[in-house]
């Protein structure tokens, strides 16, 4: 699950800075897809670990915060 998240991470940090430093690709869609691989790196940064803990202890431990 590590290995997963990391990845995630890694490669939408990298297409948020290639669409950051060039100015060619500036345009509404490489705006949404910023947007996107933003969120998706936040999901993979706390979301992953968030799996991970849930698989560990076999529960949520985390009380009723992320419960329905």
């Amino acid at each position: 699950m590590f290995i997963l998240g990391a990845f995630g991470l890694v490669s939408n940090i990298f297409i948020i800075i290639l669409f950051r430093k060039r100015k060619d690709l500036a345009s509404r869609t490489t705006a949404i897809l910023t947007s996107l691989a933003t969120s998706d790196a936040i999901m993979a940064l706390v979301g992953a670990n968030l799996y991970a803990v849930d698989c560990m202890f076999h529960q949520w431990v985390f009380g009723h915060a992320g419960m329905p």
